[in-house]
This record gives structure tokens, sequence and C-alpha cells, in this order.
């Protein structure tokens, strides 16, 4: 599978493959804004997951100087919480398989999980200080 390899986006249309240097990395984006959340931690407006739109954060370890580990789409949902979640999942069942819920901490937890040899694919919906949603990409071999 792809993911075990590289993520891939729509648009910018790259590939980024595990274990990337950052300075590398921000070649790719040369033509899209990229911005510094804090070391090792950088943010674009990116497509992906057949056509879906959305704020990605991109986390490098060690945090200077570090590669590519992990990918994450994070949103703070406020209307139509369940819908978004669906098509959300949607979109990863279409890419990834079925995937395997995970049991759930609270009543409104939901998390399904992907593991694609030391790729795992993270998609919650949970309670801190409010109800927050995520996709977590992360490659354990970086």
């Amino acid at each position: 599978m792809e993911i075990v390899k590289a993520f891939q986006l729509e648009r910018p249309a790259i590939e980024l493959r595990w274990g990337l240097r950052e300075a590398p990395f921000r070649e790719l984006f040369a033509d899209t804004r990229l911005r510094q959340i804090t070391s090792g931690h950088l943010r674009a407006r990116c497509k992906l997951l057949g056509g879906l739109e959305a704020d990605v954060d991109f986390h490098f370890k060690p945090r200077r100087a570090g590669q590519l580990f992990q990918v994450e789409l994070y949103r703070r949902p406020r209307r139509h919480r369940q819908q978004a979640f669906d098509d959300w999942q949607a979109r990863l069942k279409a890419m990834l398989g079925p995937g395997t819920e995970r049991p759930r901490r609270l009543p409104i937890d939901t998390s399904y999980e992907w593991q694609f040899g030391q790729v795992a694919v993270v998609h919650e919906r949970y309670y801190h200080t409010g109800e927050h949603e995520r996709i977590l990409v992360t490659c354990r071999a970086v």
C-alpha cells in the first residue's frame, strides 16, 4: 500500500515520503503557503483524501532538522458532528478499507484504526475541553 512509503497530497500534487527531511519538504511547498507552528511542526492548506480541503499539520522528529513522521488533520466540529465524522470516515474507508473500531473511553468517543506495517492511521472524535476530531497518520519507522 502506498501509505507505507509516503503520504499523498492532491494539491499541491506531491508525495511526501516518510523520513523526508524538513529542508527538502519545504522545497516541495515552494508554491504553497507553509506556516511554522513551532520547531518541527508545519501547517499548510491542502487537498487530500479524495478532494477534502483542510489545514494539514506536518510533524518532524527531532524537532530541529528532523524527518517527517506524522501527518495530522484536526478540527473542532461545531454543528453536524456525526455527519462530519462520517464524511471523513467514508473517505478513509474508500482509501484504506474498513478499519478497526477501538474501544470507547467516553460515550462520545469514536475511534477507528488502520495498521499497515510501521504506519498507523487513527481517526477519532473525543472530548477534551470540548469536542474534537482528528486523523493522525504516524510512521513509527522514522
